[in-house]
């Protein structure tokens, strides 16, 4: 494995197009995919009440994965982000999220994801600023490859 230099983790970050997030829910790890768009040094993203937000509030403390793989060539590229992760309470940035959320996923809907615009009714606005990042990567020039969770 190589370790990613800052600009190679932002490339990452900016291609991606889903994440993990992972949190604490009743002392248990609790791990689920998320839609996001960068902010600042961070991540947004919208979610609904339940679990996972029982448990942002209980312990805010957050770790984010996020992972591109080449299927042709088993290459990928990891990221591995920690924070706090907080609900959005200005009206005026938490529109500018949503509106950049929309942006960025545009052409998901009329897809298998939705006939329509996503519903923003119910829905927290969470941002998560990073306090700490890492990135690696497979093997590269004369180290073999390492699949993904080398297996």
């Amino acid at each position: 494995m190589n370790q990613l230099t800052p600009q190679e983790i932002a490339e990452v970050i900016a291609g991606a197009k889903f994440a993990h997030i992972g949190v604490i829910s009743n002392g248990d790890p609790y791990v689920t995919p998320i839609s996001f768009v960068s902010v600042g040094d961070g991540i947004a993203f919208r979610s609904l009440g339940g679990k996972r937000m029982d448990a942002i509030a209980e312990h805010p403390r957050v770790s984010i994965e996020i992972t591109h793989y080449d299927g042709a060539t088993g290459a990928w590229r990891s990221v591995i982000a920690e924070g706090r992760a907080m609900v959005v309470e200005d009206v005026n940035e938490e529109a500018s999220i949503i509106q950049s959320l929309l942006h960025r996923y545009e052409e998901s809907f009329n897809s298998l994801l939705g006939d329509s615009a996503p519903s923003l009714s119910k829905a927290y606005i969470i941002k998560v600023e990073f306090d700490g990042i890492t990135g690696r990567s497979s093997g590269t020039f004369l180290q073999p490859k390492t699949r993904p969770g080398r297996l």
